[in-house]
């Protein structure tokens, strides 16, 4: 078998940035160049790192801790949490295979790391992956039309 790779992404890794910021556009409709930015500027008062996740030399998953998530505009009452983990993403062919269960755990271990000692996120898609993972739900709103659960983890 195979085995993954993980690694925090630097801001030099152009080829990378640009795979995330197709798959974010694609995926969630975040313009691309929004994405280079944020990328290719951190680690900042915003990204505290992004991981990437590669088997074969190929780049098939990503996500990161954030500190300014998106459900801030609808629900400002979430600033007062941080940091968040933010855009999981794994590649379309990859998916429904453990990888964004082993990305998951990767990204709370690096957040133990730098002592962070709880993380949130919220989701309308991978409530289950989430709760199988031991996160719990702190509160469910309505954003961008969804129901979606807010969700937080004492790691």
């Amino acid at each position: 078998m195979t085995p993954l790779t993980f690694h925090i992404l630097k801001p030099t890794d152009e080829d990378s940035i640009e795979q995330i910021s197709d798959w974010y556009f694609k995926e969630w409709t975040i313009p691309k160049e929004r994405t280079i930015v944020r990328l290719a500027n951190h680690p900042n008062n915003d990204v505290v790192f992004q991981i990437v996740l590669g088997k074969s030399n190929k780049l098939i998953a990503t996500g990161g801790l954030y500190n300014n998530v998106g459900i801030f505009q609808a629900h400002p009452k979430f600033k007062e949490f941080s940091p968040w983990v933010a855009l999981l993403y794994t590649d379309a062919e990859s998916r429904n295979m453990g990888f964004g269960r082993e990305l998951l755990g990767k990204i709370e271990e690096i957040a133990k790391e730098k002592g962070f000692k709880k993380l949130y996120l919220f989701t309308f898609t991978a409530e289950s992956l989430y709760i199988r993972a031991g996160w719990r739900e702190l509160e469910r709103v309505e954003y961008k039309g969804h129901d979606t659960a807010v969700m937080e983890k004492t790691i």
